[in-house]
């Protein structure tokens, strides 16, 4: 049965003026046209954060679908090229395929991506040109048809129901992703958002693609369509050889743009490649290439005279040709199917350069994956078994596993430099193939100091400019530059620290199932009464804060110290949260779920404040 066209399914053609898809749409559309495709497999990553399916789709020559898992290999043995024979590298790299992830529409109201995804899949699965069979023959594309469908819904219902009314085209007044909104295109390496989480795990971390296209809008008094290169700067734990392909593709894609009528391109203005948060990639040997199409108001067309359109922060003026935007738009009308055909474009622009160098793209890849795992300095970082917050270094580490960055752990005490580092004690180093990543996490950044011209006033970041975990999460970290001698053992996988509650043998737990121990004398002086005991909450582990609100939230009375003072055997700190023992079995349950340690006391020497909710 012959492929459907999106638009005989969905009854228009993507990008039409006024018509957005759904996901549901959309979803039901995928289905349609994967059912018996020859050249796409859809793969199901899980479900959205509310619960709707998440998907991407694997593209290309049905030779190369019918052997993914040996692709797989080859892909991840030139990740990780340890102890790899030079003669058996360049078999694989005759042998593998460029891998490339296209992602679509994570800011919820850059639509067009979204709308497009639809139209390039049907074309790839039903072209029969050289061009396409090319592409097919040499990539592998991962193609990711939104990585926010949730605010997909929201902004097409929004969008649907102001059409006729003053309000068309306008942004949602609500946030489209529910616990980010516009950021969660920043959570690429605390992995808090369950899209990009499902998306680096199902995808980036099996296939290692070497190049991600990463496809957005910006407003529309400006350019029409943005590409790399970046400008300065870029982190300096960016490989040279990425920073140098991600300004080979650009241009090329900006080149295909022009060869095809597309005017208003322009590169290296506003956008730099210096904070992990927006590329995972860049530290997994891929580059990350991002496009910005001017935006017109969802699905409503806009227009523009020339002499409306803005110079950008930069000083750089879109009415005014240059060496980096050759081809002025000279404004009218702007529709989603401009956004729609310039973004084709450039993805067909993507894949032909990617399946016409494979040999350079796949070598390069193995090159740079063996530069990182021959680093010679720095060494490690160290970070030592006595923390502040144990929970907050499970949860640091735990962030660089994610980024699949190896872990190790001593056996017994040694020492960096003259300083002992006790057992259990975590070291990571850096010549391994993702310790790029850790480093550019765990250092502190130096910003550089760019000037506007030599003696003026300092150019304006575009975005974040320092990401130090060990700075932001409390913890303990210290970098060794020279090799050390250390009885290590690879951390196969974290185990999240042990929590609970800690109770005086004399303090009755009424029918809790507790084992007591001995935690020191009894003098109640607490809130509710001189007969009172109490469970004390360390106010030093973030994830207390977590207990607490659950606490709050059932309507259970809790308590903050406001000074410090010393029992026989502890100190209790100013801050310290204090629970009725009588939630034992609760505070019990939630000190096990959070990893912290509690402990029963009986003694308050502080004035208390209680909280509300």
């Amino acid at each position: 049965m012959p492929a459907i066209s999106p638009k005989e399914f969905l009854g228009f053609t993507p990008g039409e003026d006024r018509k957005l898809a759904d996901w549901t749409q959309l979803t039901e559309y995928y289905k349609k046209l994967t059912d018996g495709a020859r050249r796409i497999r859809w793969v199901d990553m899980g479900e959205s954060t509310e619960g709707r399916p998440f998907y991407y789709f694997t593209v290309s020559s049905p030779e190369n679908l019918a052997n993914l898992e040996e692709y797989k290999k080859v892909q991840a043995r030139l990740a990780d090229p340890r102890g790899l024979d030079p003669k058996d590298a360049e078999a694989l790299i005759a042998k593998g395929k460029t891998i490339v992830m296209i992602s679509a529409s994570i800011h919820a109201t850059e639509v067009g991506a979204a709308q497009m995804a639809p139209e390039l899949l049907y074309e790839l699965e039903t072209r029969d040109d050289d061009k396409v069979k090319e592409i097919l023959d040499n990539v592998i594309l991962l193609l990711v048809p939104s990585l926010n469908p949730d605010g997909l819904d929201l902004v097409v219902n929004w969008y649907k129901s102001t059409l006729g009314t003053p309000y068309e085209g306008s942004a949602p007044p609500f946030i489209y992703q529910k616990y980010a909104g516009h950021d969660n295109n920043r959570d690429w390496f605390m992995l808090n958002l369950v899209e990009n989480r499902l998306t680096v795990e199902k995808l980036h971390n099996v296939w290692h693609p070497q190049i991600v296209f990463d496809l957005h809008q910006m407003g529309d008094h400006g350019f029409r369509f943005f590409l790399p290169p970046f400008m300065d700067p870029f982190d300096p734990n960016v490989d040279y050889i990425l920073q140098q392909e991600i300004a080979e593709l650009g241009i090329h894609m900006a080149g295909e743009l022009l060869s095809e009528g597309k005017t208003g391109i322009s590169w290296l203005n506003t956008y730099d490649g210096y904070a992990p948060s927006r590329a995972y990639q860049h530290y997994h040997g891929g580059v990350r290439i991002l496009s910005e199409a001017a935006s017109v108001r969802l699905a409503t067309p806009t227009s523009r005279k020339k002499e409306e359109l803005r110079p950008t922060r930069d000083g750089l003026d879109p009415k005014v040709a240059t060496w980096n935007h050759p081809a002025p738009w000279k404004g009218g009308e702007w529709r989603l199917r401009d956004i729609v055909d310039y973004e084709k474009i450039a993805c067909y622009a993507c894949l032909s350069h990617a399946a016409k160098f494979r040999h350079l793209w796949v070598g390069n890849f193995y090159g740079l994956s063996k530069r990182a795992v021959e680093r010679k300095e720095p060494y490690a970082y160290v970070f030592p078994a006595d923390q502040r917050d144990p929970v907050m270094l499970y949860e640091l580490l735990k962030v660089l596993e994610n980024g699949l960055v190896e872990i190790h752990k001593a056996k017994e005490p040694f020492e960096v430099n003259g300083v002992p580092f006790g057992a259990g004690s975590f070291v990571v180093k850096l010549a391994q193939p993702y310790g790029a990543y850790a480093k550019t996490l765990l250092e502190v950044q130096a910003y550089p100091d760019l000037r506007q011209y030599p003696g003026g006033p300092p150019k304006l970041p575009y975005d974040v400019t320092g990401h130090t975990l060990p700075l932001m999460m409390g913890v303990k970290a210290s970098l060794a530059v020279k090799s050390f001698d250390a009885v290590l053992e690879k951390v196969e996988r974290l185990e999240k620290p042990a929590g609970g509650l800690t109770v005086a043998s004399s303090v009755s737990t009424d029918n809790v199932g507790m084992t007591a121990q001995s935690v020191g004398p009894e003098v109640d002086h607490g809130p509710g009464g001189s007969e009172a005991k109490w469970f004390a909450v360390p106010a030093s582990v973030n994830a207390s804060v977590k207990i607490v609100n659950r606490l709050l939230g059932m309507d259970v009375p809790v308590f903050r110290t406001v000074t410090s003072y010393r029992t026989e055997d502890s100190i209790v700190e100013a801050g310290t949260f204090l629970v009725p023992l009588s939630e034992a079995q609760t505070l019990r349950d939630l000190a096990e779920e959070y990893a912290v340690n509690v402990c029963a006391t009986g003694v308050i020497k502080s004035p208390v404040i209680k909280l509300q909710k």
